[in-house]
């Protein structure tokens, strides 16, 4: 997974991977609106446990809360 975004749709566990375009489409789509969180594993991470997500409150400069 590294070098690619991973998401939640709820909660902080069971991240799934995804690349640039599957994310703004997921985003643009409306699955962040309500919960989700987002973080970026770089290309030589080795763990993520101390990584932090970022929550989608805003897109394009348009709110999505």
């Amino acid at each position: 997974m590294t070098g690619m975004y991973v998401y939640t749709l709820n909660g902080n566990d069971n991240f799934e991977a995804t690349d640039e375009e599957g994310l703004r489409n997921m985003i643009e789509s409306g699955q962040f609106n309500h919960t989700g969180r987002i973080r970026m594993i770089p290309h030589n991470a080795t763990s993520t446990a101390a990584a932090s997500a970022i929550n989608v409150v805003s897109y394009k400069r348009i709110s999505l809360t």
